[in-house]
């Protein structure tokens, strides 16, 4: 028969030291959890997402409005513009003095052409009480003898009473144009036709009655629009719509806001790495969210 073991009470005595121990680490724990989370819950204002929600919700309504404000409020603009000038009839040694060409009973060899655009680019329409001080002047100098063979206006913005006229000097020539309704986004196109193919400068005698004229200027070209402007353009014409453009801008914006306020959140809380994973990734949704903004005022400048 095999002896039976005493009865050992100092380690029955430690065994419930021990589960004591052990709840009483169990219940510190679950007591620092909870004032951890009654600290975050008392974090900074500018560390609760569910604020910076909401002033987001009240600010970015206001810019917008104000940002649409100014796209529509009434201004009298005019901008003009010029092209290069093209030879369109060259002399050529090939005919050997065969091929004569005319103008007005007078013999010529060389003609070129000249595009001007005017375009009502402000928000009101223009009428002729709009130019109260008269036509608008350009005058044309050349580098060597020419001078105005014809002027027509190609595209007059189906104008009834426009007035388009032009004056032949020695040293310059100078041609008039009077509107009498340009509406807003309206565009007229004259073409001049010049003798021989002179380099010309150009320059503009007028007045717009509580507006501006811009230019002239030369008209931009495919490789001169390359660009930031052109980005924006070519976006509105993806979408075909300049209001459908920024409510997608919009809706980014939104989009990534939002993340940015989320993620910097996180990184805020988050004792567990990458901490830097996580800003730098707020700081990517920042910059995309600032982009957006950027685009939208380049929107409702340019369109």
């Amino acid at each position: 028969m095999s002896e039976q073991k005493p009865y050992d009470e100092n380690s029955l005595n430690e065994e419930r030291l021990r589960h004591r121990r052990i709840k009483e680490l169990l219940d510190e724990e679950t007591f620092l959890k909870k004032e951890r989370y009654k600290l975050s819950a008392e974090k900074p204002w500018y560390k609760k997402p569910e604020i910076l929600v909401t002033i987001f919700g009240i600010i970015f309504p206001i810019i917008i409005s104000y940002l649409v404000n100014v796209s529509n409020s009434d201004k009298k603009e005019l901008t003009i513009t010029y092209s290069s000038v093209t030879p369109i009839i060259s002399e050529s040694d090939k005919f050997k003095s065969n091929l004569v060409i005319s103008f007005d009973s007078s013999q010529v060899s060389n003609i070129s052409k000249l595009i001007l655009k005017i375009k009502n680019t402000g928000n009101l329409s223009l009428k002729k009480s709009d130019f109260s001080d008269g036509p608008i002047n350009f005058s044309i100098k050349f580098n060597i003898g020419s001078s105005i063979l014809q002027a027509n206006k190609v595209d007059d913005a189906n104008q009834q009473n426009s007035e388009l006229s032009f004056i032949n000097t020695k040293l310059e020539s100078s041609l008039k144009y009077l509107p009498s309704l340009l509406n807003k986004g309206d565009e007229v196109t004259i073409e001049t036709y010049l003798l021989n193919s002179p380099t010309v400068t150009i320059s503009l005698n007028g007045k717009l009655l509580d507006g501006n004229i811009i230019g002239p200027k030369p008209i931009e070209t495919r490789e001169a629009k390359i660009g930031y402007k052109t980005f924006i353009l070519s976006l509105n014409s993806f979408f075909s719509y300049k209001w459908l453009t920024i409510a997608v801008l919009i809706l980014i914006f939104i989009f990534t806001a939002l993340s940015s306020i989320f993620q910097f959140a996180m990184a805020s809380e988050d004792e567990r790495d990458p901490k830097a994973l996580i800003a730098f990734m707020g700081i990517v949704t920042s910059i995309v969210a600032i982009l957006c903004i950027i685009s939208i005022v380049s929107t409702l400048i340019y369109t």
